[in-house]
């Protein structure tokens, strides 16, 4: 059963605002851009960066 985790609040705060994520840290040291929109028209015309580490675009 999953109990609820207690923060402090400044802590709790922090993560509240945070907008630089790990995951957002990782991208850009991939050198890839996120795509932010909730809706794409067309992802075949959405342009991707070259992603050195997989050999192909991203």
């Amino acid at each position: 059963m999953a109990q609820d985790a207690v923060v402090p609040p400044e802590l709790a705060k922090k993560f509240a605002t945070e907008k630089d994520t790990p995951y957002l840290r990782w991208v850009r040291s991939e050198g890839l851009d996120i795509i932010s929109a909730h809706y794409v028209p067309n992802l075949r015309t959405t342009e991707l960066k070259p992603w050195a580490r997989r050999g192909g675009k991203g």
